[in-house]
């Protein structure tokens, strides 16, 4: 369905946006968490209640994969350089799966990494020597996790969950959530240092322009006067 959508300037002047298009979910999910897109250009998107993965070609959604009764939610997804996908779902525990595509057009899913001491897997980094990093809670490490499914615990942030990661010119940067710190780790230690502690949660969305600037998006839960 597309929407147009209104906008206005810095001027106050009210113009015509950009054209939205909304692509409708089936079955309707609760939350839409995760996106990832692969070499060829192709956008998957993660889903819970229910758990699905869809993919999405020509503005048309389908589902490719089902998470399983004991996993019914998927709060990570990326793609490696291969093209495959790499999902973190959760339910009692957490597990990293690979998925590759079956003969039925679906992916068809492997256990890739497992820990006692992860829940959650809320982000997903993909390295160029081919392993993963693994953003987690409530441990709030940083995983990395080899080709053959083997973790190590790389760094402690402190904090409860680490929701973000990026890769920057100076190093993996990590953000997370009801601490509100950006830490980055040092390339050979792998100890982080804190480069901001802004008392706000949830450091979710991160960038880094050409400059080496690093970009983060903060958000609270707290309800703040003379709003609800």
């Amino acid at each position: 369905m597309n929407i147009n959508i209104n906008v206005i300037n810095n001027y106050g002047e009210l113009r015509l946006g950009r054209a939205v298009t909304s692509i409708a979910l089936d079955p309707e999910p609760g939350f839409v968490n995760a996106f990832a897109q692969t070499p060829d250009g192709t956008i998957y998107c993660a889903t819970s209640s229910p758990g699905r993965i869809f993919k999405i070609v020509h503005d048309q959604a389908t589902v490719v994969f089902k998470a399983s009764p004991d996993f019914p939610q998927i709060l990570a997804l990326a793609a490696d350089s291969q093209g495959r996908i790499l999902a973190g779902v959760a339910g009692d525990h957490a597990e990293l799966l690979r998925l590759t595509p079956g003969a039925d057009a679906t992916l068809h899913s492997a256990q890739l990494f497992a820990d006692p001491a992860v829940n959650y897997i809320w982000t997903i980094l993909p390295q160029a020597d081919g392993t993963v990093l693994l953003g987690t809670g409530p441990d709030g490490g940083i995983w990395q996790v080899d080709a053959q499914g083997r973790g190590a615990l790389l760094a402690k942030t402190g904090g409860t969950n680490v929701l973000s990661l990026l890769n920057t010119t100076q190093g993996i940067v990590a953000g997370t959530d009801s601490e509100g710190l950006v830490l980055r780790l040092d390339p050979k230690t792998h100890k982080p240092f804190v480069l901001l502690d802004a008392g706000e949660g949830d450091r979710t969305a991160r960038a880094q322009d050409p400059s080496g600037n690093i970009y983060v998006a903060a958000g609270s839960a707290q309800t703040r006067p003379g709003f609800n």
